[in-house]
C-alpha cells in the first residue's frame, strides 16, 4: 500500500498520464504490474488583475483620490494596467472580455455631494463633479470583471474600495 501525493504548479491545467510499478526490497526483488492511470486537471476562471496608476497626480501611493472643492468635472486615469488573469494563466489572457464599474458613493465626511460620478465600462476611466461648495470624503468600490464564470472556485471579479477626498478651498467674499 502507497500514497501517491501531488501539487500542480499554478495556473496549470491538463492530463497526465501516470504508470506506477511497484518493486519490493526482498531478494530477488518482485514488481508488481505496470498500473497506468490519468490525472485531469481543470482550469478555473482566475480573478482579473488590475494596478492603480499612482502617476496620475489626484491619485495617492495608497489608492486613493484627492481633488479640489468647485474643480469642476474630473477625470482621472485610475488605472495603469489590467488583464483577466495573472501573466502564468495563459488560458484566459486575452480570451474574455473585461468591464469595469462603480457603486454609488459613501459619503464619510463633510458635505460632499457628486452631481457626476462615472466609469468608463472598457477603459476604467473615472469622471467625477461635485456640487458647487461641497468637500468631504467618500467611498466607492471599483469593480473589474472579466467574461468568465463566477461559480466557486472560480472568481471573475477583483474589487478595490477608492476614498475620493475633495479639500475645501477658501472662497473669496462677496460683498452684499
Amino acid at each position: 500500500t502507497g500514497t501517491l501525493r501531488f501539487r500542480t504548479a499554478q495556473d496549470v491545467n491538463g492530463t497526465a498520464t501516470i504508470r506506477v510499478v511497484l518493486t519490493d526490497n526482498g531478494t530477488p526483488g518482485a514488481s508488481s504490474l505496470p498500473q497506468t492511470f490519468v490525472i485531469a486537471v481543470t482550469p478555473i476562471n482566475d480573478a482579473p488583475t488590475f494596478t492603480v496608476n499612482t502617476a496620475d497626480s489626484h491619485v495617492d501611493g495608497s489608492g486613493n483620490i484627492t481633488t479640489r472643492e468647485d474643480a469642476g468635472v474630473q477625470t482621472i486615469n485610475y488605472v495603469a494596467a489590467s488583464a483577466a488573469a495573472r501573466a502564468t494563466a495563459l488560458e484566459e489572457i486575452g480570451a474574455q472580455t473585461l468591464t469595469w464599474s462603480l457603486s454609488t458613493a459613501t459619503r464619510t465626511s463633510g458635505n460632499l455631494v457628486f452631481n457626476q460620478l462615472s466609469v468608463n465600462p472598457s477603459t476604467g476611466v473615472l469622471t467625477y463633479n461635485t456640487t458647487p461648495n461641497s468637500a468631504g470624503s467618500a467611498t466607492v468600490v471599483l469593480t473589474l470583471r472579466d467574461g468568465g464564470a463566477g461559480v466557486a472556485p472560480n472568481i471573475n471579479r477583483t474589487t478595490r474600495v477608492i476614498t475620493i477626498n475633495v479639500t475645501p478651498v477658501n472662497d473669496a467674499p462677496v460683498a452684499l
